[in-house]
């Protein structure tokens, strides 16, 4: 008896450690960076996420959640000193295209009517090596 509850454990464990790890990003990331920096905020009316790089080159995406009963509006900031590079979003399970970077290095804009409780994943996808870039995502509701 002791033997089967060893062999069970041995079993149930390593996969309930894994299940219980899984990323809630259904994006992954893969990058090499130098002098990147990230920072990540959340109040009561916002939440916003702040990257700043000297080189990138590869895919980083994150999630911004909107906690709030109504609907919200994503406001970003982004500049690319040097290279090329896509950013995409998805809140409905839609992967869609927000800027392309190759020949538009700074853009300001905002994308509305985010639904309420929704997750909105960014993902930024570089061609190449990227230099000096800033991007600044803040979800209002």
């Amino acid at each position: 008896m002791k033997r089967f509850l060893a062999v069970l454990l041995l079993i149930v464990l390593p996969m309930c450690c894994f299940t219980l790890s899984a990323c809630d990003n259904k994006y992954s990331s893969r990058y090499n960076a130098t002098s990147m920096s990230k920072s990540v905020g959340f109040d009561f009316s916002s939440a916003s996420y702040q990257l700043t790089f000297g080189k990138f080159n590869g895919v980083l995406s994150f999630k911004l959640t909107n906690k709030s009963g109504s609907e919200a509006t994503l406001f970003y900031s982004i500049t690319l000193g040097d290279g090329s590079a896509k950013v995409y979003y998805d809140y409905a399970d839609e992967k869609v295209e927000l800027i392309d970077l190759s020949s538009q290095k700074v853009a300001d804009s905002q994308l509305a009517k985010i639904p309420a409780r929704a997750k909105v994943y960014i993902i930024i996808e570089s061609d190449g090596d990227c230099f000096n870039g800033k991007f600044y995502f803040d979800m209002q509701w």
